[in-house]
């Protein structure tokens, strides 16, 4: 059964790294590859926040409490 929960979520990766961020937005993505950690999804993610104002449309939204301060720091460093 385990072995199956694996390529379920890989099939996910997958399909969340294909996905324009018009259907599935970048905090969501973020918080999905955080939190079923999706290690492959979770880097592209980051590597889409590149200046202050995408930063701090992040920190508006629901989603940021929810990231881990190592994650918060990950996205910062990608900007600065």
């Amino acid at each position: 059964m385990e072995h199956l929960n694996l390529i379920v979520t890989k099939r996910c990766e997958v399909y969340l790294k294909k996905c324009p961020v018009s259907k599935v937005a970048l905090e969501d993505k973020v918080l999905y590859a955080q939190d079923y950690r999706l290690p492959e999804l979770l880097g592209q993610c980051i590597k889409k926040f590149k200046t202050v104002d995408d930063i701090k449309k992040l920190r508006q939204t629901s989603q940021y409490c929810c990231l881990t301060l190592e994650n918060k720091v990950l996205i910062l460093e990608n900007v600065t």
